[in-house]
């Protein structure tokens, strides 16, 4: 009987198409590959319809405890499976879902490997929170998001770990798109940024740092908004910047206009807690302006290094991060190199080959 993988996560989103692609590829029909997912998690994370016929696909249904747990209705489903010591359980390693915390501690304990699969911290960490999520990470196996984290933690865990350095899928973002330095020539800065407006993405910080810098600077650069945000929107964050250049896209879905958009852009600008979009900008070559405070961050901030991809602005100062525009502004023969920087970087990790290379290495071991 072939040996079992069985993973477990709130939603399978389809960011995470290119990664099952990659562990269908590598896994040489070696185990058979079940995968248990909500259609909407807790987040309003969607999953996808489905996935290619090699993996066992099985939606099932979500609900809420309390307001404070989580509770997906794949216990008995997998509890059927009779999983021995041969096979794999991956669990989502959030504390609030009860129903894999209730079949990690269970597989365990009959001799089934358990990974537990998650952030080691993420931007909304508490200290209570994270105590308490060291201490249930001690009892399995561990997957990280990055490298970075697994080497921080390991004085706080003792278990196996692995970090996947998560991204995306890095070819499919270019389809052939080739980075051209060249247009860091022209006079105009153009900005990217992706997202909408929420307490962590601090759209506004951007907006009223574009207003606090001296308006002969302000007029060489042009905002490009990927996401759902409208004129409304930006004048309600100040009516004075009706004066800016700033153009919105709206809700972008097709990957090749996307590209064609950022693509003409010279740096991507994330005021809040960034996340996957950086890996998606530098996977275009664009290097990054991001707070400072990397614990206030989502895990895949470690792709970013000062003064290499990118730089950083006080967390939170409008006036530190108009001050890093102009510099930006002022040396474009700078960002030219960091451009190059960047997508090097995530032709290398962080995109989801080298992620499925990592989850599957880490899988075949059991120490």
């Amino acid at each position: 009987m072939k040996r079992r993988v069985v993973i477990s996560q709130p939603a399978m989103g389809r960011y995470r198409k290119g990664f099952i692609d990659e562990i269908i590829n590598l896994n040489n029909n070696e185990f058979e590959i079940i995968v248990y997912a909500s259609k909407v998690a807790n987040t309003g994370a969607k999953s996808m319809e489905n996935l290619p016929p090699e993996i066992d696909y099985n939606l099932v249904k979500h609900s809420s405890l309390f307001g404070r747990f989580f509770w997906q209705s794949l216990v008995y489903d997998i509890l059927k499976l009779k999983l021995n010591r041969n096979d794999k359980f991956v669990f989502c390693g959030n504390p609030r879902y009860v129903s894999n915390m209730i079949l990690g501690f269970w597989l365990k304990l009959i001799g089934v490997d358990v990974v537990w699969w998650g952030h080691g911290w993420s931007s909304t960490s508490s200290s209570l929170g994270s105590y308490i999520r060291f201490k249930l990470m001690s009892f399995f196996r561990v997957i990280l998001y990055t490298e970075n984290e697994a080497e921080l933690l390991r004085s706080k865990i003792k278990s196996p770990m692995c970090g996947l350095n998560n991204g995306l899928n890095v070819n499919e973002i270019r389809n052939g798109y080739k980075l051209n330095t060249c247009k860091y020539e022209e006079n105009i800065l153009q900005v990217a940024f992706l997202g909408r407006i929420t307490s962590k993405s601090h759209f506004d910080l951007l907006i009223n740092a574009l207003l606090t810098m001296p308006c002969e600077k302000s007029k060489k650069v042009r905002l490009n908004v990927i996401g759902d945000v409208t004129e409304a929107d930006i004048v309600n964050i100040s009516s004075k910047a009706v004066r800016l250049n700033i153009e919105l896209h709206g809700e972008v879905w097709d990957e090749k206009e996307i590209t064609n958009i950022l693509g003409q852009c010279h740096v991507f600008v994330y005021p809040g807690a960034v996340g996957l979009s950086i890996i998606h900008a530098f996977a275009l070559g664009l290097p990054a302006i991001i707070h400072n405070e990397k614990v206030a961050h989502m895990p895949e901030v470690a792709v970013f290094e000062e003064d290499v991809s990118g730089i950083s602005f006080d967390m939170g100062s409008k006036e530190s991060l108009a001050t890093s525009l102009v510099w930006a502004s002022d040396n474009k023969a700078c960002l030219a190199v960091y451009a190059v920087n960047a997508f090097d970087k995530v032709t290398n990790t962080f995109n989801t080959y080298d992620m499925a290379k990592r989850f599957m290495s880490f899988l075949r071991k059991r120490e």
